[in-house]
């Protein structure tokens, strides 16, 4: 088949059609392969003179963001050729969505726009959509791990965090556990103030609102009707330095704080969404960094995230750990209740003794080395079927007439 012909808008503004993360060498042997038998014939061009047929490609952060793309697509004179290269089958949208957004709007939007056809493709590489009312091709592919630099530092440093693993056996860790919450939703505060309340905030690394100054905090925290304690202070353990905490100045938390993590014997995943609100309905879980550090530096988890979660996790092919931590909370719908059932398998955690805690994470040894190995695994497989879901939206759109 001839060359794959496409053009590119990337919140980057690279012009590349290849790896959604051009930064860090992830891909092994096998996908190297893969990625070598789709993608060695690639040719950009400009839409605007391209008389045959090709593929445009969209790739942004946000669905609020594509939304908007498709939008000016729609409605500006400018981009009436490719309106029409879109309506009579000579091109073909993909729409590449590395951090999720408001999917419900872009849906309804999706719904009652020129582009509710099978020519318009979303390839979401965070978020799980489980049903969608709209008639284009949704593929999701789990990809976040790659298109976030931090985590896919991981591949570089593999064979060092197995050596850090370990080496940490016979060591009494300082901590009982890690749990990180720079920005302010209301699950993250309803678990700092359960620690707060139970004196268990000692017991580990928790980080709390750093991203925020005092007053933005409190005015959040009105907004929600939320109590808002003056004993509250900012932690910033997983975060670069911000000594100035009246500042709004922002403090990104996608990096991978090692040393926390091999100091602890459990972390407290708080996902970005735990309840189906904020745009979501009940059509799409969200899997981001925050499940994914604890897999790469072999920490157990117990997870403040959307009902199903770790189900879909075991769905993946990685392990959890039931028995041990009581998990019938991933099943409750009710959040109040599932926020109930999570408490309390942090505070039966916190109350063993250190002898205790030591004996429980190294009796996961197996299942933390699992998970380790599978991720890798994982996520070369999620490559290979982006290369092929892209080679084969190339072939399909020759093959129609």
């Amino acid at each position: 088949m001839n060359s794959i012909k496409y053009d590119i808008i990337t919140y980057e503004n690279d012009g590349l059609l290849k790896h959604p993360n051009q930064d860090v060498t992830t891909l092994n042997g096998n996908t190297q392969k893969t990625y070598d038998e789709y993608f060695k014939n690639l040719d950009r061009i400009d839409w605007r003179k391209y008389e045959d047929k090709y593929l445009f490609v969209i790739h942004l952060n946000h669905y609020e963001f594509a939304q908007t793309k498709l939008e000016k697509i729609q409605t500006k004179s400018k981009y009436e050729k490719l309106k029409q290269d879109f309506l009579s089958n000579r091109c073909r949208i993909i729409i590449y969505i590395k951090d999720c957004g408001a999917f419900e709007d872009f849906e309804n939007f999706i719904e009652n726009s020129i582009f509710n056809n099978k020519n318009l493709i979303i390839i979401d590489m965070t978020g799980l959509i489980l049903k969608s009312k709209i008639k284009s091709q949704i593929v999701c592919l789990n990809l976040f791990p790659v298109s976030n630099p931090e985590v896919s530092k991981a591949w570089t440093d593999r064979k060092l965090l197995y050596r850090m693993f370990e080496r940490t056996y016979g060591f009494k860790k300082q901590f009982y556990f890690t749990t990180f919450n720079n920005v302010i939703k209301k699950h993250r505060v309803h678990l700092h103030s359960f620690l707060q309340k139970n004196n268990l905030l000692e017991k580990g690394i928790c980080s709390f609102f750093s991203k925020y100054s005092l007053k933005r905090l409190q005015r959040t925290m009105n907004d929600w009707n939320l109590e808002f304690s003056s004993e509250d202070k900012p932690h910033s353990d997983d975060s670069f330095l911000n000594f100035d905490v009246s500042s709004d100045e922002f403090v990104w938390n996608g990096v991978f704080n090692y040393g926390a993590y091999f100091s602890s014997y459990f972390d407290i995943i708080t996902e970005t969404k735990f309840t189906y609100g904020d745009g979501f309905g009940d059509r799409m879980l969200m899997f981001t960094e925050k499940t994914w550090r604890p897999i790469l530096l072999f920490s157990p988890f117990i997870c403040l995230a959307q009902k199903g979660h770790l189900e879909k996790l075991k769905n993946y092919g990685f392990k959890t750990f039931h028995p041990l931590i009581d998990e019938s909370y991933d099943n409750e719908k009710d959040e109040d209740k599932r926020l109930k059932m999570i408490m309390i398998e942090i505070q039966k955690l916190c109350d063993m003794s250190p002898k205790q805690i030591h004996e429980f994470y190294w009796s996961q040894r197996d299942t933390l080395i699992h998970n380790f190995n599978h991720y890798f695994e994982f996520v070369n497989n999620n490559c290979s079927l982006l290369y092929k879901k892209v080679y084969d939206i190339w072939r399909d759109l020759n093959e129609d007439n």
